[in-house]
C-alpha cells in the first residue's frame, strides 16, 4: 500500500472510533481495509476532480464480495488534505447511475505497466459521497 493510502487509512480511522478499520495484510487484496460492518478500497488522486473513476473490476468484486460477507462497501478517495467517502452499497441500492464506459488506461499504476488497456470504468460524482477535511 502507498504512504498516502496509509494516511487516508489513519484519517478514516477518527470517524471509526469505536470499530477502527484495519490493513488487510495480503498487499494485492482486492480491497486495502476491513471493519465489522464494511470492505474498503482507498484511492489516492493527485488533482480533484467533480466525478472520480472506479475501475468495474474493483466495483464487481467488491460488491459481490461485500453481498457475500453481508458488510457494505466504502470507496474512499483521497486528495491533497480532502477525503470523499462513497457508500457504494448505498449508491447502488438508490440506483445510482456510473455511466460505465470503456476507456484507455494505464494497466497499472504502480510497476513497469503503465501502458494503456482499455479498461471499463465509471464514475461516481462527488456530490454522491461525504467529504472530509484532514483533521475533522
Amino acid at each position: 500500500m502507498k504512504k498516502n493510502e496509509l494516511l487516508m487509512l489513519e484519517q478514516l480511522n477518527k470517524h471509526f472510533p469505536q470499530d477502527k478499520p484495519i490493513l488487510c495484510k495480503d498487499e494485492y487484496h482486492r480491497f486495502d481495509a476491513y471493519n465489522s460492518n464494511y470492505i474498503i478500497e482507498l484511492k489516492y488522486r493527485h488533482k480533484i476532480y467533480d466525478n472520480f473513476i472506479i475501475e468495474f473490476d474493483k466495483y464487481a468484486y467488491n460488491k459481490l464480495y461485500s453481498e457475500m460477507i453481508k458488510k457494505k462497501f466504502l470507496y474512499v478517495v483521497g486528495v491533497k488534505d480532502d477525503m470523499f467517502i462513497f457508500n457504494i452499497s448505498n449508491l447502488d441500492s438508490s440506483g445510482y447511475n456510473y455511466n460505465w464506459e470503456m476507456r484507455p488506461m494505464p494497466k497499472q499504476t504502480e510497476f513497469d505497466k503503465n501502458y494503456e488497456i482499455d479498461k471499463l470504468v465509471g464514475y461516481v460524482e462527488k456530490w454522491a459521497g461525504k467529504g472530509v477535511r484532514d483533521g475533522e
